[in-house]
């Protein structure tokens, strides 16, 4: 019975928001991006925005490759289309 609410419990924590998505959010809101923009913001949209800022767009690179996934629902999250955008960017290789 223990070892049933382990695995529960852990499999719960799967859908806990993760670290990194709040971390490149956080970057970006504190580069300036206002949060309800990133809301209606698609990733050509996040790409104009981290084109005309170039230091938060270089500063979530790496997180941005390591978070991406091809899954149709990370690429529609606001952390999928920050990431999206930051490749379109050209700040992901």
């Amino acid at each position: 019975m223990a070892a049933l609410i382990c695995l529960a419990g852990c499999k719960s924590e799967s859908n806990a928001p993760s670290v990194t998505e709040k971390s490149i959010i956080q970057k970006l809101v504190d580069a300036g991006l206002n949060p309800n923009d990133l809301k209606q913001a698609d990733a050509a949209g996040m790409q104009i925005w981290l084109g005309q800022h170039p230091e938060a767009g270089k500063s979530i690179a790496s997180q941005c490759k390591a978070a991406m996934k091809d899954d149709m629902s990370w690429k529609l999250s606001e952390e999928g289309r920050i990431c999206l955008g930051d490749k379109f960017a050209g700040y992901i290789n």
